[in-house]
């Protein structure tokens, strides 16, 4: 054991300069991507057509659910209507 010993612990060094220097390289991809204005805008136009079309969509499925809830009703009225 004495031959695999880590030879940065026995001086006293530790790893935590490495780690802050990978830090500082994924901080320094982040900032140098981050999006401008126009890109934001763009963003944030594609989310509002897409949630536009999904709340169609979804409007469409509440409007059919409806329709079927209405029609069964209508076949089957709700018990002691029938013989009033």
């Amino acid at each position: 054991m004495r031959g695999r010993a880590n030879p940065q612990a026995a001086s006293g060094h530790c790893s935590r300069p490495l780690l802050s220097l990978s830090r500082r390289r994924i901080l320094g991809t982040v900032y140098s991507s981050t999006p401008t204005t126009e890109e934001l805008l763009k963003r944030a136009k594609d989310l509002i057509r897409k949630d536009q079309e999904y709340l169609k969509d979804f409007n469409a499925a509440i409007d059919q659910l409806q329709k079927k809830k209405e029609e069964f009703q209508a076949e089957h009225p709700p018990f002691g209507t029938r013989y009033s």
